[in-house]
């Protein structure tokens, strides 16, 4: 009766494990939005998280977690949108993938993947701005090359009156 015990109380706890990639990036970013990093820590692949910090009031709001993962061996993506609002008031929203690892047969946020991400899909962002930035400068470009060559068609012919009236 012991081990009947015993096996139905392994089997209840291996149940209630959290083991999809979507839910383990949800229940991290819930603890990190409460600002809870040993609580996230749990979520995390060991060590990729040591010199983490909250530095400020920051609030963080879960906008999107994918309820679905892509999972190519041991690796895990999870597509995450989160608001973030400094001490001032401005949000900022930051689109990236989770990065998730089996460790011990577990799914474990690696968070240095995932700043990595989060990095990777800013520098894009950066480029699309620059390149949208590149866009607007052109036209401005364009109008003021239109704009100093009528100046200097302008100063030329009034170059060519002036020689007329010293003629």
């Amino acid at each position: 009766m012991k081990k009947i015990i015993l096996i139905l109380l392994l089997t209840l706890f291996s149940c209630t494990r959290i083991d999809k990639p979507p839910e383990v990036a949800g229940k991290f970013w819930k603890s990190m939005a409460k600002h809870n990093i040993e609580e996230a820590r749990k979520y995390a692949v060991e060590g990729s998280m040591e010199n983490v910090t909250f530095l400020g009031n920051s609030k963080i709001e879960i906008s999107n977690i994918s309820d679905k993962a892509d999972i190519m061996d041991n690796r895990a993506a999870v597509y995450t949108k989160l608001k973030i609002t400094d001490k001032n008031g401005k949000a900022r929203y930051y689109e990236f993938d989770t990065v998730l690892t089996r460790v011990d047969n577990l799914w474990k946020v690696d968070f240095d993947k995932t700043r990595t991400s989060i990095i990777t899909y800013h520098m894009k962002d950066f480029g699309d701005s620059l390149k949208e930035m590149g866009r607007a400068l052109g036209g401005a470009m364009e109008e003021m090359g239109k704009a100093m060559k009528d100046a200097f068609n302008d100063a030329k012919e009034n170059l060519k009156k002036d020689d007329k009236k010293k003629q």
